[in-house]
């Protein structure tokens, strides 16, 4: 999902915790010796595509911009994915700082590009060698999330997650955004302005826009109406996510296995359909969702379902276009096995955007055929009405 870019150069400051993948417990904060030095922090909305080519949106597009209400800020020692968590923390202070500055456009928080600095209170040794983690969350993922949560001193970077927290429900990932970077650092006292860590959105993004609609469809006997349309992924979304972007060729390792346990946890999003329904009638809607990898044979990634209330009146697969990068059945992803219907099976990547037809051309739920191709839009032009679907599931 591409969004435009947030600079916001920071320095960092007091309190923040994270969730890890193995259920870590929290600590306290450290007090650290004042080291009064800079570092410039970057929320970067910079976007793929499903094939993983750089996108960009209109600023006024709700894809074209990010949402970010807190940034927090890690300190770990050492490189690498071994490098342990200190136990520093610090919540920059975004929103508070554009209480005070409000950005221009919005007179509020900024939703393109913005800038503040934070004073980083960590007794860096000279010389040392550490990371610095950026983590930035619009308001619902610190909510579902539970952020601030924990993680130990000694945490390794590759160990850490966000855990939708337990009494989050899986519907508010979809409009959950979160933004994570890291920088490495040789710390020099005479140098004071750290190299800027910028932060990538590390949620996946998935809109979807249809017409001509069908009014009703068979369902054994009868004919029932279409109430809804719904996105579904082939399993329970997942409910943890690797802040540490992980290996994702020849094998796709950037995922955390831990699909919801709630009914209907697969579903990314269900839009209800209007009436009076004419052939124009244009159904519109999208969300976030966590990373995930492609399905084994015989099982889609996406499907679109046309529903009466609970009731599947029709499934449609969703594939990917000819030769996509996501494809991987001509090499068949490093297992030598060339699989036909790969187009069909495909990962859910982070900071990509899964489009589904778009405004200007909306998917044809009745000429479209048994199948619906991902397409990408790269002049993007959403009206005010095109936003992450916001209402309840009404399954």
């Amino acid at each position: 999902m591409t969004l435009k870019s947030t600079y916001l150069p920071l320095i960092l400051g007091a309190g923040l915790l994270l969730s890890g993948c193995s259920h870590d417990t929290a600590t306290d904060p450290v007090s650290p010796t004042p080291a009064g030095v800079t570092l410039p922090v970057k929320v970067s909305t910079r976007a793929h595509a499903a094939d993983g080519s750089e996108i960009t949106y209109p600023t006024d597009s709700i894809v074209g911009e990010q949402h970010t209400s807190t940034v927090y800020v890690y300190v770990f020692e050492g490189r690498g994915d071994n490098a342990t968590f200190t136990g520093y923390r610090a919540n920059a202070g975004w929103s508070e700082y554009f209480a005070a500055n409000p950005d221009p456009t919005t007179h509020g928080l900024p939703v393109h590009t913005a800038e503040m600095r934070y004073k980083i209170d960590y007794p860096f040794a000279e010389g040392g060698q550490y990371t610095l983690m950026g983590v930035a969350t619009n308001e619902t993922a610190q909510a579902a999330f539970d952020f601030p949560t924990a993680f130990p001193q000694g945490a390794t970077l590759r160990s850490i997650c966000a855990d939708l927290a337990a009494q989050s429900r899986t519907a508010q990932i979809r409009q959950s955004e979160i933004y994570v970077g890291t920088r490495e650092l040789m710390f020099d006292r005479q140098h004071p302005l750290l190299p800027e860590v910028e932060m990538s959105r590390r949620v996946a993004g998935v809109m979807a826009c249809f017409k001509n609609i069908p009014e009703q469809l068979g369902y054994g006997t009868e004919a029932l109406v279409v109430t809804h349309i719904r996105l579904s992924l082939y399993t329970p979304q997942n409910t943890s996510l690797p802040l540490l972007q992980r290996k994702q060729q020849p094998f796709f390792e950037d995922f955390a296995a831990s699909p919801s346990k709630e009914t209907d946890g697969e579903v990314v999003f269900s839009l209800a359909v209007p009436r009076p329904l004419t052939p124009e009638t244009v159904v519109s809607g999208g969300g976030y969702l966590l990373p995930a990898e492609a399905p084994q044979r015989g099982i889609y990634t996406l499907h679109v379902d046309l529903m009466n209330d609970r009731r599947v009146l029709k499934s449609i697969r969703v594939k990917l276009p000819q030769g996509d990068n996501l494809d991987q059945g001509q090499t068949g992803g490093g297992t030598g096995i060339i699989d036909s219907e790969s187009a069909f099976r495909f990962p859910i990547v982070a900071n990509h955007f899964y489009a589904l037809g778009t405004l200007a051309s909306p998917i044809d739920l009745k000429g479209n055929g048994s199948d619906i191709v991902i397409t990408i839009d790269r002049d993007w032009s959403e009206n005010n009405d095109l936003e992450v679907d916001e209402r309840p599931l009404q399954l």
